[in-house]
């Protein structure tokens, strides 16, 4: 349960160690979440979605579903776009081929 609302993880999500998932989050299925990520509170993050080890993503962001963030990224803005994302801010660097599955 979430200090403002309950926070949903939905089935086959997979969340590394150290991991810090905030309040009022929803996590889309068969997302992963690597090692000391941090997603603050009241985000949703979508389905088939990868995000890397020790990424940021701040509060009150969507996600859209099928995106990667990079490692050590820092999302700063809702992400609309599948694709990949990297850097400080982080910014979208290619498409996903549809072969790519998580």
């Amino acid at each position: 349960r979430g200090t403002l609302d309950d926070t949903i993880i939905h089935d086959g999500v997979k969340i590394g160690n150290c991991v810090n998932i905030g309040h009022n989050c929803i996590i889309g299925s068969n997302t992963i979440v690597a090692p000391h990520s941090v997603i603050c509170g009241s985000t949703v993050v979508g389905k088939n979605c990868w995000l890397g080890v020790g990424c940021l993503v701040r509060n009150h962001l969507d996600i859209c579903d099928d995106v990667v963030i990079g490692m050590g990224s820092v999302v700063i803005r809702s992400i609309t776009k599948p694709g990949v994302y990297a850097g400080n801010p982080a910014r979208w660097v290619k498409r996903i081929d549809k072969e790519f599955n998580l």
